[in-house]
Order: structure tokens, then C-alpha cells, then sequence
């Protein structure tokens, strides 16, 4: 992924809203190198913090969450 995601194409997005005291973002977004899944949390503070998983690791990431949430 590059540095610069402004001038990457939104593919999807969605606002999940509030989760505890922070805001959920979930974008698919495509640029030169490929399409990514961008996850982004925004704090009351202002804080961001972004994951950008590219398409070819989301099946595995799908597979671990679907097990993770299993033993929630």
C-alpha cells in the first residue's frame, strides 16, 4: 500500500459507528498495487488508527476472526 490513499478509488465503505468510545470505519479501497480492506478506529481525541490488509490475505484474515469470535 502506498502512503497516499487519497487518490485511491473507494470501492466500498461503511461507518460501523460507535464501538466503546470510539468510531469504526471499514473501507475497500484499489490503487496501482491492488485492492485492500482498510479498517480505521477515530478516537474522541482525534487519534486514528488504521489496518490495511491487502485482498490476497483477507480469506485468511476472515478464517482467524470467524475463529476468534468463536471464543468470544
Amino acid at each position: 500500500m502506498n502512503n497516499n490513499q487519497q487518490n485511491d478509488e473507494t470501492l466500498f465503505e461503511k461507518t460501523i459507528g460507535l464501538i466503546g468510545q470510539k468510531r469504526v470505519f471499514v473501507d475497500v479501497k484499489q490503487n496501482k498495487q491492488g485492492v485492500y480492506l482498510k479498517i480505521t478506529e477515530k478516537g474522541q481525541n482525534g487519534n486514528k488508527n488504521t489496518v490495511l490488509i491487502p485482498a490476497s490475505g483477507l480469506k485468511k484474515f476472515r478464517d482467524v476472526l470467524e475463529e476468534a469470535l468463536d471464543n468470544v
